[in-house]
């Protein structure tokens, strides 16, 4: 018998990560790769509206619900695009704003 031991908060991070990368379906990535050659240029940094990645994942399966979308975490794609080179922000607009919220993905150095 092997007692358990306690989760440190870093078990807890690794653990919640790993869960969270795994988890994410082809068709969100398949959409953010999308967007991020759409809405290339020049610029150090790539902005996707959290809105047009939605519509955009919503075209490749039309069978996801907005709420699917919320509750699984299919839209936390950080950890996920920074194993791939990426520095991922998330950047949640104010409840009065009319903007949608985004994610802004710039080369990690």
């Amino acid at each position: 018998y092997m007692a358990s031991t306690p989760f440190t908060f870093d078990d807890v991070k690794k653990s919640k990560k790993s869960h969270n990368m795994d988890n994410i379906p082809w068709y969100v990535i398949d959409a953010v790769n999308k967007l991020l050659v759409k809405n290339f240029s020049k610029r150090s940094s790539i902005i996707i509206s959290q809105d047009e990645l939605i519509k955009e994942i919503k075209s490749l399966n039309d069978a996801v619900t907005n709420s699917e979308l919320f509750e699984n975490h299919y839209l936390d794609i950080e950890d996920l695009y920074e194993n791939y080179g990426w520095k991922v922000t998330y950047n949640k607009s104010a409840y009065n704003e009319e903007s949608s919220s985004t994610f802004t993905f710039e080369k990690l150095v």
